[in-house]
């Protein structure tokens, strides 16, 4: 029952991986493509199908075109960890989030924090 909860559209941060997974996609569209969770939720609306919006953001890229790529993410605020790229949110209390940097995220308590996270997956021509 927890994960119906966390991925239903009442959840902040499932709007803002949306909204994110939108903007990014339509600046890099001939750079990446979306896998995994959001790219199965977007197959199951043109179906007319149900399925459960995503978290997480992930998009495979041809390895020549991980810097472009990086570059936006960076200019975006995303914080490079791993091979994830990670953006940091502190819910307020009126329910929405607030973007808080690296630094102050380190002084919030990890339950108190919402993540965007963009996982990259390269592929060799």
């Amino acid at each position: 029952m927890e994960e119906i909860v966390v991925r239903s559209w009442d959840n902040p941060i499932i709007r803002e991986s949306y909204e994110w997974m939108l903007r990014v996609g339509r600046k890099l569209k001939e750079k990446l493509v979306l896998v995994g969770g959001w790219a199965t939720y977007l197959q199951a609306q043109n179906l007319d199908s149900r399925a459960l919006p995503s978290l997480d953001i992930d998009f495979v890229a041809l390895k020549e075109n991980f810097r472009g790529i990086e570059k936006h993410l960076l200019a975006d605020n995303f914080v490079p960890v791993s091979f994830r790229y990670i953006k940091y949110y502190h819910e307020t209390l009126d329910g929405g989030l607030k973007e808080i940097s690296l630094e102050d995220s380190k002084r919030i308590p990890p339950l108190n924090l919402e993540n965007c996270f963009w996982t990259s997956y390269g592929m060799k021509r």
